[in-house]
């Protein structure tokens, strides 16, 4: 078992109603369930690793333990224009101290049925270049992002489809895929050059072959504060395609010449930000947008008043950008004052109203009531092992995911913490429905569910997302189905649940069961279902360590339709021992296959059921609570009625009747 270780305006009336006889109509045809409904729940992504093995790839000498054939930190995205074309990224060959030999990029054409390995030749063990600036060893942080195509590939979509002039053969309604990669050089004990920068890559067949990488932010430690990029995340504008964003912190020592508003002793972040405004072609310097150390009023905020109380540090982590219908950039991260005590931890959001040119300087927390700073701690396997062992388990912490409703701009915020009582880890989520001035009270989604053998499971790593019909979908994995050893006296043999140490120092392990789950949850957040996503348990004590077992800092959850598709890493059960974290300056390799990323689909009402769609389409409209400009409601209205016509029409059907279900709007 595991334990802790510290206007209202309603929009002008829509043309729905015109649909809904017609459509009704169509519905008579039959089609119920989803068009996307998965055979298999749990479907592989990854598999071995395509890289070399051994270090002979990498160009500087390597330290740490590299976990071939391992995958962490996934994340996927999908053309919901065409919604059979999605891709997915991972880190490959995970190392114990940091980034990856590579990440991998994988894409599907069927809806997510089967996957394919594409190249991305992003660092020298995955054919990258091997020599000079833009050469990098390591892989980290893989992030993707979709510009959507039109439904069809028609381009006639309404959006902002211009490219200032630039025109080529992807500005015809298909879709863009966008790939970011933190890429890094290690050395230890980082004497030699430590270098980070950003691959920018973009994909125009589905994520099938991707451009040559865009290096961006190429930094070193050489430079006055030794700054590191770290933490990225990309988002593609829906609404004017010709745009990409990406946003990061950038870590740095303080310096004597730093002119911050706020006294600090050690290290401080900045908010980075980075716009393409070509569909990822071409890329603007990076730039800091925000500078938590001079926000005197989030300090402020936080009762800490820099007289009386040392500030070792002010962060910003794990920053994400969603675009509300109304055009506006809205960056949530998690803020961190680093004070004596325990550190000051909220999720926090700046605003951007004009595509990112400028942004808020004064943070807004979106309160919560839970304490942040813990994580997960394998106390039972530390009591079995005589105190040798002391794994955590490494997730989000307390880093949010962001999801945004695309028909009336609702946003909802997960993030992972301590309940106020302290009496287990859980998954929380809070809403705005006004762009983010005010937000609703926290809702537990998971977590503080009772054990087999009593105990409280712990719910960790949640990603949200809001399918088309304003269903709100959260995923998280707990260990509410783990039943604990009884006797830590008892050997494994004695019973499979127990212990045993080896005299390596390993310890032969009964598992630590976990499961993902899913929650769906109306706009509101009124509780609708919860599915058991993994028709069995994996044994989270099978996972690559690097400082703890490492699923990744984060998983993802999109849609197609009314579905859900998540992308997410589950162990291998190969009851191997297990052993703590290796040591930093020892060059070793661990080739067994301990975790994959493997896909699941949701099913939600059927995109079939137009009338439920468009019924659903005109209830989350009347909801809205910021202006949303009337260009953007009628297509996305028009978008609705086309993916209708691409999943549930076929030829036999009377051509004149399925037409009348559009009108010329």
């Amino acid at each position: 078992m595991h334990g802790i270780e510290t206007r209202t305006r309603k929009s002008g009336r829509s043309p729905l109603r015109t649909f809904l006889f017609p459509v009704v109509t169509l519905s008579l045809f039959g089609i119920a369930q989803s068009a996307f409904a998965a055979e298999d729940p749990i479907v592989p992504i990854s598999g071995l690793s395509p890289y070399p093995p051994g270090a002979d790839c990498n160009l500087t000498p390597q330290t740490g333990t590299v976990w071939r054939n391992s995958e962490t930190e996934p994340y996927m995205d999908v053309d919901f224009g065409r919604p059979d074309r999605m891709a997915a990224i991972v880190h490959q060959d995970r190392w114990s101290n940091g980034s990856a030999q590579s990440t991998a990029t994988f894409y599907s054409d069927d809806g997510g049925k089967t996957w394919k390995l594409s190249a991305t030749p992003i660092t020298r063990c995955s054919g990258g270049l091997q020599a000079g600036p833009e050469s990098f060893d390591r892989a980290s942080d893989p992030w993707l992002a979709v510009t959507p195509g039109s439904v069809g590939g028609d381009d006639d979509d309404g959006f902002d489809n211009d490219f200032d002039g630039d025109d080529d053969d992807d500005d015809n309604g298909g879709a863009v895929f966008h790939q970011m990669s933190l890429m890094t050089d290690r050395l230890f004990p980082f004497a030699g050059d430590l270098r980070s920068a950003y691959s920018m890559l973009r994909s125009t067949d589905g994520g099938k072959t991707w451009s040559d990488p865009i290096v961006v932010s190429n930094r070193t430690e050489f430079e006055p504060g030794a700054p590191f990029n770290d933490k990225n995340s990309l988002t593609a504008d829906p609404y004017r395609k010709r745009f990409v964003y990406g946003t990061w912190q950038l870590l740095k020592d303080v310096l004597p010449t730093d002119d911050s508003a706020i006294p600090l002793q050690f290290f401080y972040s900045d908010t980075f930000f980075i716009r393409s405004n070509s569909k990822g072609k071409r890329w603007e310097p990076a730039r800091a947008v925000y500078r938590i150390r001079d926000d005197v009023t989030l300090l402020a905020a936080a009762g800490i008043d820099p007289a009386v109380t040392p500030i070792f540090g002010a962060q910003n982590i794990g920053h994400q950008i969603v675009v509300l219908p109304d055009g506006r950039l809205v960056n949530v991260s998690q803020a961190r004052f680093s004070v004596p005590g325990p550190d000051f931890l909220e999720r926090v959001i700046i605003r951007s109203f004009d595509n990112g040119d400028t942004w808020e300087q004064t943070a807004k927390i979106i309160p919560t009531a839970t304490v942040g700073g813990f994580v997960s701690f394998d106390a039972e396997l530390f009591a079995a092992s005589g105190g040798t062992i002391g794994n955590t388990t490494r997730t989000a912490g307390s880093i949010p995911d962001i999801a945004v409703n695309r028909t009336n701009g609702h946003m909802y915020v997960v993030w992972q913490n301590v309940d106020p009582t302290f009496s287990f880890i859980g998954v929380f989520m809070a809403m705005s429905r006004d762009g983010g001035d005010t937000w609703s009270d926290e809702i537990t989604v998971g977590g503080g569910e009772l054990t087999p053998d009593g105990g409280t499971s712990f719910a960790q790593l949640p990603a949200v997302h809001v399918a088309d019909d304003g269903t709100v979908g959260v995923l998280f994995f707990d260990d509410r189905n783990d039943v604990g050893c009884p006797d830590l006296n008892l050997s494994n043999d004695d019973n499979p649940e127990c212990f045993t140490v080896l005299p390596d120092g390993s310890v032969k392990a009964g598992p630590l069961d976990n499961d993902w789950f899913f929650k769906t949850y109306d706009p509101d957040l009124n509780f609708i279902s919860e599915m058991r996503v993994t028709p069995e348990s994996f044994d989270l004590r099978q996972a690559p360590i690097a400082r703890g077992y490492f699923p990744g800092d984060y998983v993802n959850c999109t849609s197609t339709d009314n579905d859900f598709a998540c992308a997410f890493t589950r162990t291998n059960n190969l009851g191997l021992p297990v052993r703590g974290s290796p040591p930093d300056d020892v060059l070793a390799f661990e080739d067994d296959n301990r975790q994959d990323m493997v896909f699941a689909r949701i099913a939600g009402e059927s995109v079939c059921n137009f009338e439920h769609t468009l019924s659903s389409y005109e209830t989350q409209l009347a909801a809205a609570e910021i202006e949303i400009p009337r260009k953007v409601e009628k297509k996305r209205l028009k978008f609705l009625e086309k993916r209708f016509r691409a999943a549930c029409d076929d030829d036999d059907r009377d051509d004149d009747r399925v037409a009348s279900a559009g009108g010329d709007d």
